[in-house]
This record gives structure tokens, sequence and C-alpha cells, in this order.
């Protein structure tokens, strides 16, 4: 986030300590000091990602790292990365890697 601005660099803060929780636009808004409008068009500005793709992002390079943890199952990869099930980011992840979890980790 170097040369990031300041407000967006705590946004950031805020949603990589929380990738497992259920994240709000106006939690995420409050950490940045700004409006969820003024996120909404600054964010972009600043990362060349929506809040919410930047976090589906986060969320998914996370699983991708936990996913050399054979002892972790998918189901758990899933809700400690924040997804809803691991059907959820099973279709994420391989609509954003082209690989389903269950292969990378073959």
């Amino acid at each position: 986030t170097k040369g990031t601005d300041h407000r967006i660099s705590r946004a950031i803060d805020l949603i990589e300590a929380h990738l497992d929780e259920v994240l709000s636009g106006a939690a995420i808004a409050g950490a940045a000091c700004m409006s969820p409008s003024w996120l909404k068009s600054s964010f972009p500005a600043s990362t060349g990602k929506p809040v919410w793709a930047f976090v589906r992002e986060r969320r998914l390079e996370r699983a991708r790292h936990m996913l050399a943890d054979q002892n972790a199952s998918l189901a758990q990869i899933a809700y400690a990365c924040g997804f809803s099930s691991h059907s959820h980011m099973s279709r994420l992840f391989r609509e954003h890697f082209g690989v389903t979890p269950r292969e990378l980790r073959e």
C-alpha cells in the first residue's frame, strides 16, 4: 500500500485483519474515516479495484495459501477465509485461478 492514501490504507488494514468475518461497507468506510459512497469512489482510484473485488481477491489468495495445509478441510479453509461455504469458495476459486481448490491440492 506504499503511496496509497492513508485512509485507504486503514481500510485495507481492516480488511486484512478481518478477512474471516462478515465485512460491511459501513465498517470499512468507518475505518477509513470516509462515508461509504466516498469509499466506493476512492478505493478503486487507489487500488485499481472496487472494495468487494479487493476483498474477494484477498480471501481467495488466503485460501490458496491455506490449501498447502493438507490437514485442513476445504470447509475449514472456506470459513477461515470468510466464505459462506466451501462450494461458494470453490466456484469463485475456479473463476479466479482456473482450477478448483481440490485440483490445486492434487
